[in-house]
């Protein structure tokens, strides 16, 4: 970290401001439930945010394409964690 950057991350107090880096990089998503999908064929987990309009998860396996899609509805589970098999 150079001199200029710690002056922009520093309160006037002194104090350094850290701010969580994946907050950072979510930037609209920040905050937003999320799931976690492992795309088996990747070997990746996944960060997959709710949809904006809130009505479920959308996610696609980072190398061939394949798209799952989770809808929140009654009768659903609590699992936050899924494995994809493509």
């Amino acid at each position: 970290m150079d001199a200029g950057q710690a002056d922009r991350n520093s309160s006037p107090d002194g104090r350094l401001d850290v701010t969580d880096a994946g907050s950072v990089a979510a930037g609209r998503n920040a905050g937003r439930p999320f799931l976690q999908v492992f795309f088996r064929c990747a070997n990746k987990y996944l960060h997959v945010p709710r949809s904006a309009d809130g009505s479920g998860y959308r996610a696609m396996c980072p190398l061939c394409g394949k798209r799952v899609n989770f809808v929140i509805g009654p009768g659903g589970t609590p699992q936050r964690f899924f494995e994809i098999s493509c």
